[in-house]
């Protein structure tokens, strides 16, 4: 009973410090500022990746792979990414070669992105109230390792949670196996989510301690609110809201940056349980 009940207040405090926590941290506003720099370096992610799948497989696959996002994603950005496969499938037609336009792309995108990941570490920082310590180098060493790792995450959540029910009806897969299939994406995206978290809340802060029963714990705080997230928000997308009715022509900017938003939120609400964890065990 003494346990069972140790345990209760244990758990309470660590609500109540995440909730104090949330606020005092303005986590609203570190996730807005990842969004921003996450996006600037998701449009020339789009652009290249279509680029180099032109050099290896048919870009007329890959058009009719967009077509089939009708209906699975917000209607804006299904017609945005359709328009961009056409433009750069044509480009692909006339062009030989991975151009050093592509190659600029990429160069941005990496940066933009590496800008984004800069502003989680500073936010990672103020969460579990460190002063960074590593040296310039390091810190430009350990941003464009998990910047790169996070491209990588981030193009397989793109994958399982738009291509991958596309690519479902493209093939033609009806029926249980089609349903089987589409729910198995879930608990794949939540380990891999988990996984991708936990290194980042040990490895993004300035911190030494390793305290891997807490990480553990808001990592998979972080992979759950984002796999909750993504699946309301894009329903809600595509059933619901109408972005372009509000913001026009960027409706369909406005949805991923929001997109983005909460995923970055969801991270940051689980480095604030990790944070709460390791206090209160102290």
């Amino acid at each position: 009973m003494r346990r069972s009940e140790s345990s209760r207040n244990r758990w309470t405090s660590i609500a109540g410090r995440v909730v104090r926590q949330f606020f005092r941290d303005r986590l609203t506003t570190a996730a807005s500022s990842v969004a921003f720099y996450a996006l600037l370096g998701s449009v020339p992610a789009l652009a290249v990746a279509i680029l180099i799948y032109g050099e290896f497989a048919d870009p007329l696959r890959l058009q009719a792979l967009a077509k089939s996002l009708h209906g699975l994603v917000p209607p804006n950005f299904a017609d945005m990414l359709s328009q961009q496969v056409s433009r750069l499938a044509d480009q692909q037609s006339s062009n030989s070669g991975v151009s050093a336009g592509s190659v600029g792309w990429l160069v941005l995108m990496t940066w933009s992105a590496n800008r984004g990941m800069m502003a989680f570490v500073d936010a990672l920082n103020i969460i579990y109230d460190r002063v960074e310590q590593r040296g310039f180098l390091q810190q430009i060493a350990i941003s464009l390792t998990m910047t790169i790792a996070a491209i990588a995450f981030m193009t397989l959540a793109i994958a399982g949670v738009i291509v991958w029910p596309a690519a479902l009806r493209l093939l033609n897969i009806d029926g249980a196996s089609s349903r089987v299939l589409d729910l198995g994406r879930w608990p794949v995206l939540l380990l891999i989510t988990a996984f991708a978290s936990a290194l980042l809340l040990r490895f993004g802060p300035s911190r030494a301690e390793n305290d891997w029963g807490a990480i553990v714990i808001g990592s998979i705080v972080s992979a759950t609110l984002w796999v909750s997230a993504s699946i309301l928000f894009f329903w809600y997308a595509r059933n619901l809201a109408n972005f372009s009715a509000i913001y026009g022509s960027l409706g369909t900017i406005i949805a991923i940056m929001t997109w983005l938003w909460l995923s970055a939120l969801a991270v940051l609400i689980g480095a604030e349980v990790d944070a709460a964890c390791t206090c209160i065990d102290k």
